[in-house]
C-alpha cells in the first residue's frame, strides 16, 4: 500500500502542512526546517507511536491542544489519527482502510543510529535472526506442536485400563473383605465380653500390684539405709574415746610456759639495768631496781641472774615444742569428739527412719494371681486394638473397591485399547510433523541467510568502494539463548568486528545489511533521517544508488541536510 499524501495539524513545530509522497520522497533543508517532524508525523499516523526517548504528548505543538495527522493512499483511502494533550487516553483513530498493513515503529531510522542497528555489542545491537527473516511465526507454530499432551492422555488411558482389569476381580475381593470383616466383628464382640467380665478382677489386681510395688520400694530403701547405718557405726567405732585429762595437761603446760616467760622478762630487764650502770656487781651498794640498800644475800642473788636467765631460756625452748604437740593432740581430740557426735546423731536418725519404713511395709498375698489377671487383661486389650486396625484397613479397601466399581461402570477395556492405539498413532504423526517442520525451517533459514549474504556483499561495495576491506560477511551465534547475527570484515588476512571499524564503515555495513534484508522481507515504508551520517562523498553516492533500488519495492521517505544526496535522489 502506497501513501500518496500526508496532512497534519499541530505536530511539533509544524502548525499545518500537506505533504505529497512518491516512491522516493526527499525532505531537504537546514536544521530546524521541520524535516524530522515530517518523518515523525508519518510514523505516528501509521503506528500510533513516538520514537524512543519521546512521549506522544511531546509531539504536540506547544501552541496547540491537539495534533492530527491524515494519510491518504494512492487509491484514495484515508487513515486519520488524533490525540488531545494530557487526556491520558489513547489516540482517536478513524480509518477507511479495509486492512492496515503491519507497520512497525522500527521503520523510522536515524542516521546517528544506523551504525548500531545490526552490529556491535550483542546485548544492544544484534538481531534475532528468525525474527529478522520472518521465520519467528513458524518457529512459534513448531514450538506449539507439543506431543506431551498426547503422551499424558495415553498414560491416563493406560492407567484407566489397568484399573478396569483390576475391577474384574473387585466383586470377589469385596465378598472376601465382607467375610473377613464379619469374623473380625465377632471376635471383637467376644473380646469385649471377656474384658468386661475381667474388669473387677483387673482393678483388684492393679491395686495388689501397686501395693507390692510400694513394698518393694520401701524394702529397697530400708536396705539402703541399713547399709549406710552400718557404715556410720563402723566409722564411730574406729574413732578414739575423748580424754578429758588431756585438756587439763594442756592448761597446766600453758601456765608453766607463761610463768617462765614472765621470769625471763624480769631477768632481761634487771640485766639491762645493771649493764647501764657500768659497774661490777661487787661495787653495787644500792639496788638498781628499787634503790634500797643491798644486803649480802641480795648481792649474791644479783650475781646468779645470768646463769638463771640461760637456764630459763633453754627450758622455754623445750617447753614450746611440747606445748605445740599438746595443742595438736587436743585439737584432733576435739575434732574426733565432734565427728562422734555427728555420727551418733545420724545413726539415731537412720534407726528412726528404718523403724518407720518397716512399720509401713504391708504384706502382699496373691501377687502371682494378680499378675496373671493383669497379663490376661492386657492380652485381650492388645488383640482388640489389632482387630480394630485390621477392620479399619478392610473398610478402606472396601470403600476403594466400591469407588473403583462406580468409576469404571460402563467402561469397556476393548474401547480403551482402541483409543490408546489411535492416540499412539497420533503421537507418532505429530512427532514426524514437528520434525519435518523443524527441518524445513532450518533449510529455509539457511537459504534466506545465503540470499542475504550475496546481496549484502554486493550492496556494501556500492557504498564502500575502498580496498581496506578485502571481504565482508556475517556469523550467526547463540548468545544468551538468542540466535544473533554478527557482521565482520576481512583486513590484512584477519576478520575484524564493528568495534574496530570507523563510523562510516559501520554505516555502510548497516545499510548494506538493511537493503539485503529488505529484499527478502520487504517493509511497506522506510523513514530515514539523515542516513548519510558518517559517510564521505563516495559513500553518499553509493547510498543514493541503494535508496533508488530500495524504492522499487519499498516506499522511501528521507530527510537530509546533505545537498549532494538531495541532488542525487531528486534526479
Amino acid at each position: 500500500m502506497k501513501i500518496a499524501k500526508i496532512e497534519l495539524v499541530g505536530f511539533r513545530g509544524l502548525l499545518q502542512e500537506s505533504l505529497a509522497l512518491s516512491n522516493l520522497t526527499v525532505f531537504s533543508g537546514d536544521m530546524g526546517s521541520g524535516k524530522t517532524s515530517k518523518l515523525l508525523s508519518i510514523l505516528y499516523c501509521l503506528t500510533g507511536s513516538a520514537p524512543a526517548g519521546l512521549t506522544l504528548d511531546d509531539l504536540i505543538n506547544v501552541d496547540s491542544d491537539f495534533m492530527w495527522v491524515k494519510a491518504t493512499t494512492a487509491n484514495g483511502q484515508a487513515h486519520t489519527i488524533e490525540r488531545r494533550k494530557k487526556r491520558k487516553s489513547a489516540s482517536t483513530i478513524n480509518t477507511s482502510l479495509a486492512e492496515m498493513p503491519p507497520y512497525d515503529a522500527r521503520m523510522f531510522i536515524e542516521g546517528r543510529q544506523i551504525a548500531s542497528l545490526f552490529i556491535g555489542a550483542t546485548a544492544e545491537k544484534s538481531l534475532k535472526i528468525d525474527a529478522m527473516l520472518g521465520l519467528a511465526e513458524y518457529n512459534q507454530i513448531a514450538s506449539e506442536i507439543s506431543i506431551l499432551p498426547v503422551e499424558r492422555k495415553v498414560n491416563e488411558l493406560k492407567g484407566l485400563r489397568d484399573k478396569a482389569k483390576e475391577s474384574k476381580t473387585a466383586s470377589e475381593k469385596l465378598k472376601q473383605i465382607t467375610a473377613n470383616m464379619g469374623s473380625i466383628e465377632a471376635k471383637l464382640k467376644e473380646d469385649s465380653k471377656n474384658a468386661d467380665s475381667l474388669i473387677k478382677d483387673y482393678l483388684w489386681a492393679q491395686n495388689i500390684e501397686k501395693t507390692a510395688e510400694e513394698a518393694r520400694k520401701a524394702e529397697a530403701m530400708i536396705h539402703s539405709k541399713q547399709t549406710l547405718l552400718e557404715s556410720y557405726r563402723k566409722q564411730r567405732a574406729s574413732l578414739p574415746s575423748y580424754d578429758e585429762a588431756m585438756k587439763d595437761e594442756l592448761n597446766e603446760l600453758e601456765a608453766r610456759h607463761d610463768a617462765v616467760r614472765r621470769r625471763i622478762t624480769f631477768l632481761e630487764a634487771a640485766m639491762q639495768t645493771l649493764d647501764i650502770e657500768g659497774k661490777k656487781v661487787e661495787e653495787l651498794t644500792l639496788c638498781p631496781l628499787c634503790g634500797a640498800f643491798l644486803t649480802t644475800n641480795s648481792l649474791s642473788r644479783f650475781k646468779g641472774y645470768d646463769a638463771e636467765y640461760k637456764t630459763h631460756i633453754s627450758e622455754l625452748m623445750s617447753m614450746r615444742d611440747e606445748l605445740d604437740e599438746k595443742r595438736k593432740q587436743v585439737e584432733q581430740a576435739d575434732k574426733n569428739k565432734q565427728k562422734v557426735e555427728f555420727l551418733t546423731n545420724q545413726i539415731a536418725e537412720l534407726e528412726r527412719e528404718i523403724s518407720s519404713l518397716s512399720q509401713s511395709v504391708k504384706a502382699v498375698s496373691d501377687l502371682q494371681k494378680a499378675r496373671d489377671i493383669i497379663r490376661k487383661y492386657g492380652e485381650i486389650s492388645q488383640e482388640k486394638r489389632e482387630l480394630e486396625i485390621r477392620r479399619s484397613s478392610l473398610l478402606e479397601q472396601k470403600e476403594s473397591l466400591t469407588a473403583l466399581q462406580k468409576e469404571l461402570q460402563g467402561v469397556v477395556t476393548e474401547d480403551l485399547d482402541r483409543k490408546i492405539l489411535r492416540l499412539e498413532e497420533l503421537h507418532a504423526s505429530l512427532k514426524k510433523i514437528k520434525s519435518a517442520m523443524l527441518e524445513a525451517l532450518s533449510e529455509a533459514r539457511t537459504s534466506h541467510l545465503e540470499k542475504i549474504r550475496g546481496s549484502f556483499k554486493t550492496t556494501f561495495r556500492k557504498i564502500y568502494p575502498y580496498e581496506r576491506f578485502v571481504d565482508v560477511d556475517f556469523d550467526t551465534q547463540m548468545i544468551r539463548g538468542k540466535d544473533v547475527m554478527i557482521v565482520k570484515a576481512m583486513v590484512d588476512g584477519k576478520w575484524i568486528t564493528s568495534s574496530q571499524m570507523s563510523t562510516g564503515e559501520n554505516v555502510a555495513l548497516s545499510f548494506a545489511l538493511l537493503y539485503a534484508i529488505n529484499e527478502l522481507e520487504k517493509s511497506p515504508i522506510l523513514l530515514l533521517d539523515e542516513p548519510e551520517e558518517g559517510l564521505d562523498e563516495n559513500g553518499i553516492r553509493g547510498i543514493a544508488d541503494v535508496m533508488r533500488s530500495l524504492s522499487a519495492n519499498t516506499q522511501i521517505v528521507l530527510a537530509t541536510r546533505n545537498q549532494l544526496l538531495s541532488k542525487l535522489l531528486s534526479r
